[in-house]
């Protein structure tokens, strides 16, 4: 069954041009994700205030999400993937240029989180774009084995990154680290334009139907509205997300640095190694699900999987230690596994 499993991923490989597309995402993740983790932690040391860890994750998370159905119409209209490596090429040199930025006063600040924001309004494009080559690249029905591995090197980069970044932070090199994200980012552009697209777009010619048109974007999304409101099923399933994410992981990347420096009482590297958690119940979760069906209503297993995760969450308040902050973490990610 392993040696299957190993053939299928490794088929995969065949196909020109999906391996530059797998290590330049997997570059851009960690680039990312460090990215994130030292962020994070620098302002919370700076300024021993958690409202600015809120001001900086707008700044990384919101731009994304506005820009996203903006910045799907110029995968229409040029090439995916050097618009991919335009994408982090410019996101690499904002990284350079956020190391000669002191965080001494109001103005430092301001100008550090709006190149902050400017970096992160182009991530969807290099996000939207992954799944586009994707679809060029490998063949129907080999698409399932392909965004499986893509899930697979998103979570390992967002197992090393954070604790890559976390013990980066420990020598103290301040805004020096940046250099590392722009390394990883440049290295991933790089990637991202040696995947010559007129090679494969003979194997997907329907693939700009696919792409979320911005004329067509706001139409789509009131029909996703009205169909939401018609079905009770959906509309509560949604609801139950919505409040079960904004408890969570809404809470989460604010309260894990304050919890990792005042509360457990460790420095960056501790507070990488327990950031890195989620990938890792992730990864093991998925492994597990994957050698054998569970057979229960779905209901059932949201319903006990959002209990569980919550129960284990909010264990973590009676931890004093990492070790035992890291178990309970890892297992809440096994939980929510099959959501």
């Amino acid at each position: 069954m392993i040696l299957k499993w190993f053939s299928e991923y490794k088929s995969l490989f065949r196909y020109k041009g999906f391996f530059s597309l797998l290590l330049g995402a997997f570059f851009s993740n960690i680039g990312h994700s460090i990215a994130v983790i030292s962020i994070i932690w620098m302002i919370y040391q700076k300024t021993n205030d958690p409202f600015t860890i809120v001001i900086t994750l707008i700044c990384l998370e919101v731009p994304t999400i506005v820009f996203g159905p903006i910045l799907g119409v110029l995968l229409d209209k040029y090439k995916t993937s050097m618009l991919m490596g335009i994408a982090n090429l410019s996101r690499s040199v904002l990284f350079v240029f956020l190391i000669f930025i002191p965080l001494q006063n109001y103005l430092t600040y301001s100008v550090f989180f709006i190149l902050l924001t400017i970096s992160s309004s182009v991530i969807p494009i290099t996000r939207s774009g992954e799944y586009v080559l994707i679809n060029k690249i490998i063949p129907k029905e080999k698409l399932v084995s392909a965004n499986s591995i893509m899930n697979i090197q998103f979570d390992l980069a967002f197992t090393f990154g954070p604790m890559l970044g976390g013990g980066l932070m420990v020598i103290n090199i301040g805004n020096s680290i940046f250099i590392i994200n722009a390394i990883f980012l440049f290295c991933s552009s790089i990637l991202y334009f040696l995947v010559k697209e007129q090679e494969l777009s003979e194997k997907c010619t329907d693939n700009k139907k696919a792409s979320i048109k911005s004329k067509e974007w706001w139409q789509e999304f009131i029909e996703g509205i009205k169909f939401i409101k018609s079905n009770k099923t959906i509309l509560y399933l949604v609801f139950i997300n919505f409040l079960w994410n904004f408890s969570i992981w809404g809470t989460s990347p604010t309260l894990s640095p304050v919890y990792a420096r005042d509360y457990l009482n460790i420095g960056a590297e501790g507070y990488g190694m327990l950031a890195a958690t989620s990938s890792v119940g992730i990864i093991v979760g998925s492994f597990l699900v994957g050698l054998k069906k569970i057979n229960y209503p779905p209901t059932t297993i949201v319903f006990i999987s959002i209990a569980l995760h919550s129960l284990l969450y909010s264990l973590l308040a009676t931890q004093n230690q990492l070790i035992g902050a890291i178990i309970v973490s890892v297992l809440g990610e096994l939980c929510q596994l099959q959501l």
